[in-house]
């Protein structure tokens, strides 16, 4: 073969690459997320030992004296993962940042890691932490890893996610601009990074704090449940309170639980939602109102004092000196290494399972879990189907009652629902075929959008259906339908993904002294969880993840184009 062919071939894949490369970089993506999941827990005995070699001895009852402690420890647990998560996706961002390719397979890494359920994380770092050989076996900071690790992933991975394609919004003539200028990195960060990845991390905050309750106080009441020697935070409390049957201390947990959730709330997510507002050209005026608190005198002082701090910080000449150079346009052709590098690790994880003592999973396993995960699925379309039945005419009779009512389901889809699992479980038997999800989690979600499409339900429309006297069916079929389409598709998809998210969590209550006996996939990974079979765990996770994945493409995507069609264009963005 002639050198020239050579380079017409090699250019030519290239090209095909190029053309391909959201749906190249997708497939690369899921074949690393599936071979180290199989990888990681086909070996994880290997590796790590057991995890808890001896039985773990059921923790103290705590009094009702050390619920302050807990609620001190909680609190402490998450501002410093608030703070650590909202570093990392800022340095995870910056380092594809103005990187086409690498961008395109971080995004699809990010869409496949963030379909894995938040609590399965605290599961699968359980060897790394807790094993006979593990790498922080008997150090003080592999508890709070544990304990942190689904808080990390529920909080970084989707900030992350939102900086990246944030930053692929950058006019291109600028960023050419700060390489051709050779800017130094801190006013490189401060000018073009910041005022284009920061306001897209805040915003996204607020939509990842419900998973990031549940996972923290998943992770709370699992190590409570197993007696793993950590502090006892509020998840912990409630533990040992539901053992002991103090319904006061437990009302207390609740209590404590819902106040720390408001203030979070208020302190941190909305004031940084509010800042990141002022960088968004479409924010409707009111969202450029002082942030919380702005108004008080000292509090106010000091707003303005930490603004201008920052500027006179952006405005540091660190670094070295800029250097004009001249550049071209930045090559368009994909860098081949940002995808070898994940599909090598893809590859070494399916390699390293053949290679385990487990071997790779046998059909019968695969098609067991597979059977599993789907009927689990099902459990929660049907729910919803239910729910969207019998909430549609409620909100819509309710609609005078929004703003009252709008704060408390806002809270309500904050608050942990893994707290208010046990009582579900009081009133519907432990020994029950149904969900707490059904109950508690669930509605929440479907019931907050489907209220907030009432209160902002198109005008046009209400004067339409009273000028021509539109009534009974045909109102609904025509005017209400239509209109509350778009609440409703946004509320189902949050519902469906936050419920997918705390199954493993639903499906392993604690009442009394006695565990739920419910569930299906997500009951299939605790007891090999329980049974150190890291590697049954690992293959129900990867299930999980492909459902989630499977569940996106082939029924809320679908879903969505089918409402965009039937709503005579109306923009049907899932979250």
């Amino acid at each position: 073969m002639s050198s020239t062919s050579f380079l017409s071939d090699a250019a030519g894949l290239t090209r095909r690459l190029s053309h391909d490369s959201p749906r190249l970089a997708m497939i690369v993506a899921m074949l690393c997320v599936v071979g180290v999941l199989l990888g990681f827990g086909s070996n994880a005995t290997t590796w790590f030992g057991t995890v808890l070699s001896e039985p773990p001895q059921p923790a103290e009852s705590l009094p009702l004296a050390a619920l302050p402690f807990a609620l001190a420890v909680t609190t402490a647990r998450v501002v410093a993962w608030f703070a650590i998560s909202f570093l990392c996706a800022l340095a995870g961002a910056a380092l594809v940042f103005g990187r086409e390719k690498p961008g395109q397979v971080s995004l699809a890494l990010l869409e496949i890691v963030q379909a894995v359920p938040i609590p399965a994380f605290m599961i699968l770092i359980l060897p790394v932490c807790f094993g006979t050989h593990g790498w922080l076996a008997g150090h003080a900071i592999a508890g709070e890893v544990l304990i942190g690790a689904p808080a990390f992933a529920a909080l970084t991975f989707p900030m992350m996610g939102a900086a990246i394609r944030a930053h692929q919004d950058v006019p291109p003539h600028l960023v050419l601009a700060v390489r051709s200028f050779g800017l130094r990195a801190w006013p490189r960060f401060w000018r073009l990074y910041a005022p284009f990845g920061l306001p897209a991390v805040v915003r996204n905050i607020a939509r990842a704090m419900p998973n990031v309750w549940l996972g923290l106080t998943f992770a709370e009441v699992y190590a409570g449940m197993k007696g793993l020697p950590l502090p006892p935070g509020l998840g912990g409390y409630a533990v040992s309170s539901i053992r002991e049957n103090a319904s006061v201390a437990f009302t207390l947990t609740l209590l404590a639980m819902g106040c720390l959730v408001m203030v979070t709330d208020l302190v941190i997510v909305r004031p940084m939602k509010k800042w990141g507002q002022r960088f968004d050209r479409n924010a409707s005026a009111r969202s450029s109102s002082p942030l919380l608190f702005g108004d008080i005198p000292l509090v106010g002082r000091m707003l303005t004092d930490a603004s201008r701090l920052l500027r006179i910080i952006g405005n540091l000449p660190l670094g070295p000196p800029p250097r004009a150079t001249v550049l071209d346009d930045p090559e368009e052709t994909p860098r081949i290494i940002a995808l070898v590098i994940p599909a090598l690790l893809g590859v070494s994880g399916l390699l390293a399972c053949a290679a385990s003592p487990e071997g790779l999973p046998d059909p019968d396993e695969l098609l067991r879990a597979g059977f599993l995960g789907i009927g689990e699925l099902l459990t929660l379309l049907v729910p919803l189907g239910v729910c969207s039945i019998a909430l549609l005419p409620i909100a819509v009779a309710l609609k005078c009652w929004a703003d009252p009512i709008l704060p408390i389901l806002r809270f309500l889809t904050l608050f942990p629902a893994v707290l208010l699992f046990p009582l579900v479980i009081a009133l519907v038997g432990p020994e029950s075929f149904l969900s707490p999800l059904m109950f508690v989690g669930l509605p929440f979600f479907l019931a907050f959008h489907l209220l907030v499409g009432v209160r902002d339900f198109p005008r046009n429309l209400r004067e339409v259906a009273r000028a021509y006297r539109i009534r009974g069916w045909l109102r609904w079929k025509t005017i209400l339908l239509p209109g509350l389409a778009q609440s409703w598709l946004s509320g189902v998809h949050r519902a469906f993904f936050w419920s997918w998210n705390a199954i493993i969590a639903a499906d392993m209550t604690l009442w009394g002294t006695h565990i739920s006996e419910h569930g299906l996939i997500g009951r299939s990974i605790i007891d090999a969880t329980s049974k150190g079979d890291m590697a049954q765990a690992s293959l129900g996770v990867m299930v999980m993840t492909l459902l989630a994945i499977g569940s996106e493409v082939l029924i809320w995507r679908p879903l969505g184009l089918y409402v965009r069609r039937r709503t005579a264009g109306q923009v049907a963005d899932l979250p």
